[in-house]
């Protein structure tokens, strides 16, 4: 017997040996499932692993086994928990495809861990859930691109994951005249609370950034942010590893590999001893259905983007041997000034507006009421401040409110820049209705098409 032959017939028996085994495993599985079933399709899995079903292991995605669990026994799916694994389940192979949009939909429905979601499968996962009592949505209608990053950014902001629904609903050749409608679940407009933050908060940010004295740079950053993520689609096409960090982190670092496989989120801290410690976040399989989300939602945690090219890069990153420069267009030191007193003269006017809507005891039919009369309160508030008026707010908040204004040379140009683009949403393009059940294919087809537009 020559080599070759020898390296086949001990490859051939370790193939038998290995399939054996595993043979062994899979009856094993299925006299379990005969003996401890507790519903019927689990015996139906039994009879499929006798006859030679095809199985396969399943990792549910953002730690809601029990949902997904839950959910599967509800449609009659069968699935073998395992001990060993938290995450993973096994199950028929034919169901993977249903099970991945069954967890996918569970994760919208907590409206809490993606940032962003098509505005039909967002409706749709609302009206479909049992759990989420309130069905009502919120829209604003004619956003440009430039306010749909920004909004979604605030949002993001507020809490991670808080979750807008984003529709484009216009095309154009220009970044500028792309049109979006932007839904939000209604509980999240508008909080009576002063401390807590809101959608209506959130909107009055958005605006001041994009209409005060940064408004160009806000579009420079928002435009750089395209090409990055135009970069990054090229990664995820290709069979290259690649490594996406985070220029301004500093003791604490994030960072997202990707390649010919998926991706892996990391991050590195240090421990008493001042060793790094990486540990893994999350991660993915590109052929997974929740991959282009899962991906996005780790990005997004990243500030001030940059791309790397090799593991000797990352380690100089890691160690802080090297500082690599941001691909984003970064504010100027005068410029980040201006961004922070903007916030400030938000929070100044927000608590204004929400003491006396609290204070008044309101009461508002839907969120479209309560947004309504947020907005209309906070400009009311700024022409008082601007023009030296008497109105229904303390003088006192009334000349708090000018000298925040004044500190970002918010002027009667720059005000009449704010006002006309809340007046065109508040006065023509505001939208409160119960979230209704799609067909099926509809929102796929929603969420293929929000997928390539965020390209």
């Amino acid at each position: 017997m020559d080599v070759a032959e020898s390296n086949y017939k001990n490859t051939a028996d370790y193939v038998k040996t290995v399939s054996d085994t595993l043979m062994k495993i899979l009856m094993a599985l299925a006299a379990y499932l005969e003996a401890e079933a507790k519903y019927g399709p689990q015996k139906e899995f039994a009879k499929w692993i006798r006859k030679g079903g095809e199985c396969c292991f399943y990792e549910v995605q953002g730690s809601c086994k029990q949902e997904l669990i839950k959910e599967l026994r509800n449609k009659g799916i069968p699935y073998l928990e395992l001990n060993n694994n938290p995450n993973e389940i096994i199950i028929k192979a034919p169901d993977l495809e249903d099970i991945r949009e069954i967890n996918r939909s569970i994760l919208v429905s907590k409206a809490n861990y993606f940032q962003e979601v098509d505005g039909v499968e967002m409706e749709d996962v609302i009206a479909r859930f049992d759990k989420i009592q309130d069905k009502t949505v919120f829209t604003i209608k004619d956003i440009n691109e430039y306010e749909k990053q920004v909004v979604k950014n605030k949002c993001n902001d507020i809490s991670r994951g808080f979750m807008v629904g984003v529709t484009n609903t216009e095309y154009g050749e220009e970044l500028n005249q792309n049109k979006y409608t932007v839904t939000v679940m209604a509980d999240k407009v508008y909080i009576p609370d002063t401390e807590k933050k809101d959608f209506c908060k959130a909107y009055l940010e958005a605006i001041f950034s994009l209409y005060g004295q940064n408004a160009v740079k806000k579009q420079m950053e928002i435009e750089s942010d395209k090409k990055i993520e135009g970069m990054i689609d090229e990664i995820k096409s290709s069979d290259e590893t690649k490594f996406i960090i985070g220029t301004k982190d500093t003791n604490f670092k994030h960072y997202v590999e990707m390649n010919k496989e998926g991706f892996l989120a990391y991050t590195v801290g240090t421990n008493k001893k001042g060793e790094k410690i990486e540990t893994l976040q999350g991660s993915c399989k590109k052929y997974d259905i929740n991959y282009d989300s899962e991906l996005q939602r780790y990005l997004d945690t990243i500030k001030s983007k940059a791309i790397l090219i090799n593991s000797e890069q990352l380690g100089q990153y890691i160690t802080g041997a090297k500082i690599f420069d941001s691909l984003r267009s970064e504010k100027t030191y005068d410029e980040e000034k201006i961004s922070e007193l903007e916030s400030q003269a938000c929070n100044i006017i927000n608590e204004a507006v929400k003491t006396k809507m609290i204070d008044n005891n309101m009461k508002f039919n839907d969120p479209q009421e309560a947004f309504s009369y947020y907005a209309r309160e906070s400009v009311k508030l700024m022409n008082a401040a601007i023009e030296g008026k008497s109105i229904d707010y303390p003088a006192e908040t009334v000349a708090n409110v000018k000298e925040s204004l004044d500190r970002i040379s918010i002027n009667d140009h720059a005000f009449d820049a704010i006002k006309a683009k809340i007046d065109l949403h508040v006065n023509n393009n505001l939208e409160t209705h119960k979230a209704s059940k799609k067909p099926e294919k509809v929102v796929k087809e929603a969420r293929e098409n929000h997928e390539i537009s965020n390209r």
